[in-house]
């Protein structure tokens, strides 16, 4: 399917992490898909851009560990773990969601010639990971737009 992103959530190199897992319990022999093509990991270590944006601080900037943070985390996994707790009291504090690491992603674009080649670049050479979320910044995308945008 994908990869699990630094903010504690699939991400696919079609639909970013703009995807919701849903469970299917069957007893169906189901042929086992292959992996993912890899780059996306790699990519979350060196941009961090969920992690300077969260507000309640839940996401973890340093590097995948085994070790969890909160009691809502299940240990044994290599994986950057989410404060999930301290991300629902900022919920409770705003009164609504806030999916500002959603907004933040550099996976969360519109498909695009320009998008499928930086994935691209992502995926073959990723010594140019800082560069592109860099870029990223640089072209403003991950900024909050005004409700009032939306309905112009």
């Amino acid at each position: 399917l994908g990869h699990l992103g630094r903010h504690g959530r699939l991400i696919t190199w079609k639909h970013g992490s703009m995807c919701r897992i849903l469970k299917v319990f069957t007893d169906l022999p189901l042929a086992q898909s292959p992996m993912a093509p890899g780059g996306i990991v790699e990519f979350c270590e060196d941009c961090k851009k969920c992690a300077k944006h969260c507000p309640s601080q839940s996401i973890s900037n340093g590097k995948r560990d085994y070790q969890t943070v909160s009691d809502a985390n299940n240990p044994g996994a290599l994986k950057w773990y989410v404060n999930a707790e301290s991300c629902l009291d900022y919920w409770n504090v705003v009164e609504s969601g806030c999916g500002i690491c959603f907004r933040v992603c550099s996976f969360n674009k519109k498909p695009g010639l320009h998008h499928d080649m930086v994935k691209w670049f992502i995926r073959n050479i990723p010594v140019l990971n800082k560069f592109w979320a860099w870029s990223d910044d640089v072209m403003g995308y991950g900024k909050r737009v005004p409700p009032e945008k939306f309905w112009e």
